[in-house]
């Protein structure tokens, strides 16, 4: 059977090879989908009545550092997209060194926020539900299950994938919905309904 072989490109056809720059490939994006929300820009932030100012972190998370009754606070805001949509965006040189210190803390808590889950690490069960963590120890009289909230974090711990999720006991399933509405967190997709239910 014969082998069908392409020739090498000589150096005058690379020499011929157009170079594509950023800004005409920005031309081939494809847009957001209608249903997908783009993530905020970064930045801090004057809401619209010209009195609060917010900080948006690189995650998308918003936070309130300063009202009109306090000149430095540090308070998670659930109205981000509100913020980015009616208020007006500063720059980073027209604000004071400390709207900076507390972005910089705003930062800091992001990159230590922990994805909501399963996790298991030496033999140990753990569920993270809005940044809060619980060992879920099985109860001694029966295949019930029960969490307890613990401070520490491994960081060696691992997430848990679809098949190791799926494969919890519903028993373990309820308990960890019992946390979601303890801490105030709606237990939404990090479970798939179809899955506890097999």
């Amino acid at each position: 059977m014969p082998t069908h072989t392409t020739p090498l490109a000589s150096s005058r056809t690379l020499a011929r090879t157009r170079v594509i720059s950023g800004l005409e490939l920005q031309r081939f994006a494809l847009p957001t989908a209608a249903n997908v929300r783009p993530t905020p820009e970064p930045g801090f932030y004057r809401d619209e009545q010209g009195t609060s100012i917010y900080y948006v972190a690189a995650s998308g998370h918003a936070y309130l550092l300063r009202s009109p009754s306090c000149r430095a606070l540090l308070v998670p805001a659930d109205n981000a997209d509100a913020i980015v949509l009616n208020g007006e965006l500063l720059a980073d040189e027209a604000c004071d060194r400390e709207l900076c210190l507390l972005a910089e803390a705003a930062d800091a808590l992001e990159s230590e926020r922990i994805e909501d889950g399963f996790y298991r690490h030496r033999g140990e069960l753990y569920y993270v539900s809005l940044s809060r963590v619980f060992v879920m120890e099985q109860a001694a009289d029966g295949p019930a299950w029960q969490a307890r909230e613990v401070v520490d974090f491994p960081h060696q711990a691992q997430l848990l994938d679809d098949s190791e999720r799926g494969a919890l006991m519903l028993t373990l399933w309820a308990e960890a919905r019992a946390v979601d509405r303890a801490t105030g967190r709606l237990p939404r997709d990090l479970f798939d309904e179809d899955q506890a239910q097999a």
